[in-house]
């Protein structure tokens, strides 16, 4: 289920900097948070999901990425 999520400030300027500096429009970001809360940053991926933006490429998409595309598109 694609849900909202309001990040930490702190994690949500990191992310705005990272697309500036990178000038992107739309990342993925993968974060691990451990038992004592600190965030650890493991990839910042240019093109998450990329092979779903494509119907017939033989792969077999999820109705997640579907659900986020539609969203992204569409606010």
């Amino acid at each position: 289920m694609l849900v909202d999520y309001t990040l930490l400030d702190d994690i949500e300027k990191f992310c705005t900097a990272v697309l500036k500096s990178e000038s992107l429009n739309l990342a993925g970001i993968d974060f691990k948070v451990d038992d004592e809360n600190n965030y650890f940053c493991f990839e910042i991926n240019p093109g998450p999901g990329w092979s779903a933006y494509y119907k017939n490429d033989g792969f077999k998409k999820n109705e997640f990425v579907y659900d986020l595309i539609e969203y992204l598109s569409h606010g």
